[in-house]
């Protein structure tokens, strides 16, 4: 099972593709964002198991490292790899054995250097098994001693083994795995539950969200998803709570009614007119204010941003030209924009602003725009694969129970 979902047999890549067919390596390079080419050194596969400590016994092998699977034991035979007790004979002692191991085996015991680990309860993640089903793990308790998780120990040999390479002209290392892992603090990049605002996740895609609207790392967001998801709620409460880090958070949208219910002109100066486009991110406003007392310092801050125009509302009319410098800018019903018009405002970010544009590309009042050709869509292809950039998809509706059942069947 494992082994047809992420390819973890040396002859196979994930999603059923194999190694040795070329078209299936260019596909998997173009997924994972490398070079043409650069899988094919991998065209012809490894060895299996009992080949492995064969070639090992051969003295065609000189290292190996294992992670947690204690082959000294199941090993059938392993006395004809060892190698001891033969003048011509090679073998396992000959070679330069490194074994990751929970707690001490017969394989530690025939390691040269071991590695503790660190086991499932001491840390977090989604991990899959046998029956292609994947579970994720909230860590329990902190591992004992030196013990790490074998996957930071494989970032930590990759950082090593890969200084200085360079693929395409960027930090190998960086490109294939600074996404999941900060080399310089030496950790994996873990999205945890957090808060913003008084707002809370209330699903793992909320959660990714949050975690990248958060991340001072991250410049660029795009979130998709149906009505009620929590895409808007999630932006803005991201946005307050860094509210110390940016001069300014602007608010906008395009201003494209509902279908065909055109009401004309509107009266009155820009924030007049701007107002009933305005009001769903008002409403969202309203609803991360009503997390907390109206006398609370949360709440009052809310206010003093809104007099003092901290938290402004704008029309997009306007914004060519404009050079924008320490702002968190909040982009709703993106999917009514063109891809020219998505160019154009992120062209206006300046030194320190990050953007986060939102959507639901099923929902457009656009008539010359549909699913695949709207400015929220181009967005996202071209932008995948950039270090700055994030997108992601809500899939659970939580704004009511009727909201969801009414996104899903109408």
């Amino acid at each position: 099972g494992t082994a047809r979902e992420v390819g973890t047999f040396c002859h196979r890549l994930p999603a059923d593709l194999v190694v040795k067919n070329p078209q299936h390596r260019r596909y998997t390079e173009a997924v994972w964002n490398l070079p043409e080419g650069y899988l094919d050194p991998i065209e012809t596969p490894g060895f299996h198991t009992t080949k492995i400590f064969r070639e090992l016994s051969n003295g065609n092998i000189d290292f190996l490292w294992s992670a947690n699977n204690n082959w000294a034991q199941s090993m059938s035979n392993l006395t004809r790899f060892l190698g001891r007790g033969a003048e011509d004979k090679r073998g396992i002692f000959d070679a330069f054995i490194v074994v990751s191991e929970v707690y001490p085996t017969i394989s530690t015991k025939y390691a040269n250097v071991v590695l503790p680990s660190a086991m499932w309860i001491e840390r977090e993640g989604q991990f899959g098994n046998g029956e292609r089903r994947t579970a994720v793990f909230e860590k329990a308790v902190d591992p004992p001693g030196d013990a790490m998780w074998d996957m930071w120990q494989i970032f930590e040999i990759a950082k090593r083994v890969l200084q200085d390479e360079k693929i395409g002209g960027e930090d190998a290392f960086d490109l294939l795995f600074g996404q999941w892992y900060d080399k310089d603090a030496g950790e994996v990049r873990l999205v945890k539950n957090r808060t913003a605002y008084g707002i809370r996740a209330r699903n793992d895609e909320q959660k990714f969200a949050l975690d990248a609207c958060l991340n001072p790392k991250i410049q660029l967001v795009s979130l998709t998803g149906g009505a009620g998801t929590g895409k808007t709620l999630i932006a803005l409460a991201s946005a307050l709570e860094q509210a110390h880090d940016f001069d300014q958070i602007i608010l906008t949208r395009p201003t494209v009614v509902l279908g065909n219910q055109e009401i004309g002109f509107l009266p009155g100066d820009q924030k007049s007119k701007m107002s009933p486009f305005i009001q769903p991110l008002m409403d969202n406003l309203g609803v991360i204010r009503g997390q907390f007392r109206p006398s609370s310092k949360e709440a009052l801050k809310i206010d003093a941003m809104l007099n003092e125009e901290k938290l402004l509302i704008s029309p997009l009319a306007y914004i060519r030209g404009r050079s924008l410098g320490k702002v968190f800018l909040i982009c709703d019903e993106a999917q009514n924009l063109t891809p020219h018009e998505i160019k154009t405002i992120i062209t206006r970010a300046g030194e320190g602003t990050k953007m986060v544009f939102t959507g639901d590309i099923f929902q457009i009042d656009q008539p010359y725009l549909d699913q695949w050709s709207n400015g929220l869509t181009h967005l996202s292809e071209k932008m995948e694969g950039q270090k700055l950039f994030e997108h992601i998809f809500l899939r659970v509706g939580e704004r009511s129970e009727l909201s969801d059942i009414a996104a899903k069947l109408l």
